[in-house]
């Protein structure tokens, strides 16, 4: 009996790890805020990581640039050219920062806002990070 229980359990287990796996891939940002966003994010990686699954940082950066909306086309660019991505704590603040400035942007007149020097000014928030590069 306890050998079936054992495995009714582990099967359960695996199932849940491939849901959660699954619904962690196919998160889309939409019109939730970074904040709510990356928070979505967490959920299911917590999650994981109580039941013992082991899931990289790259991993997460990766999952979170991938649904990413459109209006985040150039910093998701600019950290993709970048040789060693930002960790996951990081990445939420060069989002928040450009998110603020997509939200200011709205405010400006399309011929104002440059996109090489948009490009110049992300790249440049991208290795300011990548030195201060703070973990919790």
């Amino acid at each position: 009996m306890w050998g079936n229980l054992k495995k009714i359990f582990a099967a359960n287990m695996a199932a849940r790890k491939l849901q959660l796996r699954q619904e962690l891939i196919n998160i889309q940002q939409k019109d939730l805020s970074i904040t709510n966003y990356t928070l979505k994010i967490k959920e299911p990686c917590d999650v994981l990581r109580s039941i013992n699954v082991i899931i990289d940082d790259d991993e997460i950066v990766q999952i979170c640039l991938g649904g990413l909306a459109p209006r985040f086309d150039t910093i998701r660019s600019a950290i993709l050219s970048k040789e060693k991505p930002p960790s996951f704590f990081d990445l939420q603040s060069i989002l928040l920062v450009e998110e603020n400035h997509v939200r200011s942007r709205r405010n400006v007149p399309d011929d104002q806002c440059s996109t090489p020097n948009r490009t110049r000014e992300v790249l440049g928030i991208v290795l300011e990070v990548g030195r201060i590069s703070t973990k919790v």
